[in-house]
């Protein structure tokens, strides 16, 4: 059944709220990894550098345009990230091969220090339409943050390539840049300051709260998968972080300033999440506390590894099958997707979802 693409993400929310067997329409966004390698060790990040995949487990560039083949009849959104997706020598390949198919490619998620003028011509190119970009403070936060020295210098330039090749580009453009800096304790303190960076570079700015759990809720996440899929999924315990210095009288006077700031100089300013005051609070204290009590993700949106396995979620180690191997579609709608798709139905959330970005 062919639907017009627009109305794809209605029909899944539908789906969601009148469907137990875990019926899915084909998905309208796809996030595509593809790398598993990053130039950066940020402290925050959930990412498992010591996992044994190598290059050689990346999808080629021959197993992409396979994909994409798969795919395109239906034109699902395109986001691109990683790991780091420019460490990767043929991202600008895959980026125009991507455009000449026709698939919308909506965002990039990228550290931005590997960015270089092939790569910053095809983003344009291509008609990327956000690249976001991390930046977690001034230079030497961000720089302690991300693990690796001259990190920020990389980044502000990779920026700067990406404007100047749409300028040359002129009003044909349609890519904007956007700064996105995940709050913690390591930069709380100069948060505001990116208000001046964004002004200065004349992108926009948004704020992402930190996903966050005690061990307690980790074991009942990684139980609770055991139990009912029978695997062992040990990413989220990369989420652990008890939050205790981190000052949220502090946090709520800087996120008052900055929206003040962006309002009266024109800064686009965006929140991953949420903004208001009673909110955060509850994030951040409360883990009783959940923003949305259900999840459409596997209704709505594929996310493919690396090396090519098809997932609904980063965080949860459960893959419907590997697009190497196998049809897209046929995946997608195989016993395993309907399986976890009508599990989270049921249960709304599972145990480890409470602090997702997506909530």
């Amino acid at each position: 059944m062919k639907i017009i693409p627009f109305l794809r993400p209605h029909i899944g929310h539908l789906l969601y709220l009148v469907n137990r067997g875990g019926y899915a329409v084909l998905p309208h966004l796809i996030v595509l990894e593809i790398s598993n390698r990053c130039n950066l060790r940020c402290k925050m990040c959930w990412w498992n550098f010591d996992r044994k995949e190598k290059a050689k487990d990346e999808l080629t560039f021959e197993e992409i345009k396979k994909l994409v083949g798969e795919i395109k009849a239906f034109r699902p959104n395109i986001t691109i990230t990683g790991a780091e997706p420019f460490f990767r020598k043929d991202t600008a390949k895959i980026l125009l091969y991507m455009a000449d198919k026709r698939l919308p490619i909506r965002s990039i998620f990228t550290n931005g220090t590997l960015v270089n003028q092939e790569s910053a011509e095809a983003i344009v190119k291509a008609g990327v339409e956000l690249v976001q970009v991390s930046i977690d403070g001034d230079k030497d936060t961000h720089e302690k943050i991300r693990g690796v020295g001259g990190c920020y210098d990389k980044t502000i330039r990779g920026i700067k390539l990406i404007q100047s090749v749409i300028r040359e580009k002129g009003e044909n453009s349609k890519t904007d840049i956007r700064i996105n800096c995940v709050i913690s304790s390591e930069n709380l303190h100069c948060l505001d300051s990116l208000v001046d960076l964004a002004e200065g570079l004349n992108v926009q700015l948004q704020f992402q709260h930190l996903m966050w759990l005690n061990k307690e809720q980790i074991n009942r996440h990684e139980d609770f998968l055991r139990e009912r899929f029978d695997f062992e999924d040990t990413t989220i315990k990369n989420f652990e972080n008890n939050l205790q210095s981190l000052d949220l009288k502090l946090l709520e006077e800087k996120l008052r300033k900055i929206e003040q700031e962006c309002q009266k100089r024109g800064i686009p300013l965006y929140f991953l999440q949420f903004s208001d005051k009673q909110t955060i609070k509850k994030w951040y204290t409360d883990l009783s506390f959940v923003p949305r009590e259900y999840c459409f993700e596997p209704f709505l949106a594929a996310r493919i590894t690396s090396n090519g396995d098809l997932k609904f979620c980063p965080l949860i180690d459960y893959s419907y099958g590997n697009v190497k191997f196998d049809n897209f579609e046929t995946l997608w709608k195989g016993v395993r997707a309907k399986d976890i798709r009508s599990e989270l139905r049921r249960k709304s959330l599972f145990p480890g979802c409470i602090r997702c970005c997506k909530l």
